[in-house]
Order: C-alpha cells, then structure tokens, then sequence
C-alpha cells in the first residue's frame, strides 16, 4: 500500500519467502498480466462446506507461536527451531512442558529421543 501510497508502481513478479531472515524477495518477474489469471479446473466440481463443518475446524498453531511459547518456558531458541520443524518432536515436547513438575533438562532429552 504504501508503494501506491507513493506514486510508486506495484512489480508483477513472484516472491520467494526467506525463513531464516523473515522477509520476502522476488524470483522472477511477470512479463504481463496474463501470467496472473485464474483458470479453474474443469474436472473438479465445486466444493461446498456446511457453516456447522466450517465451526468445527481447528486451525493447528503456526510453529513459530509454538517455538516462542517454548522458549519462554526455558527452552533455548535452538532446540526450540529443531523440534518444531517436526510436528512429532513438537508434540512430544508440548507434553513435556506442559508438566509443571518436569525437569527442565528433560527437554531436550525429550525431542531427542534419549
């Protein structure tokens, strides 16, 4: 917004996100608008969801929520980037934390399977 906001031009290209630095850059650039159209899928029919179903979907926590909510328990950053980028790690760890009463160097004993 604050591009247009500018007297700026908007680049029709396609970006490429960078974990490591959080931030976005660009791939390649689009040579015009048409690259950017939508065709459906002929052979697909339509997808309806009942508003009951929709209620009912949890959206699982995005790993860096469950890395920070780690490290504030006393996990190092690290350890906490290791076991969230595998959900069975994460699991397993999230039940050790949740322990009031478990050893803090249990942690990484945990995730690592030790």
């Amino acid at each position: 917004m604050s591009v247009i906001e500018g007297g700026g031009k908007v680049v029709q290209e396609t970006r490429l996100f960078d974990n490591e630095k959080g931030v976005t850059r660009s791939m390649r650039s689009k040579e015009e608008a048409n690259d950017y159209r939508y065709f459906p899928e002929p052979d697909l029919p339509p997808l309806r969801v009942s508003k009951e179903w929709l209620q009912s979907v949890t959206v699982p926590r995005l790993p860096q929520e469950v890395a920070d909510e780690l490290t504030s328990a006393g996990v190092s950053q690290a350890d906490a980037r290791t076991i969230v980028s595998d959900p069975r790690w994460s699991m397993r760890t999230a039940a050790s934390v949740a322990i009031p009463s478990a050893p803090r160097s249990s942690w990484s004993a945990s995730w690592r399977g030790r």
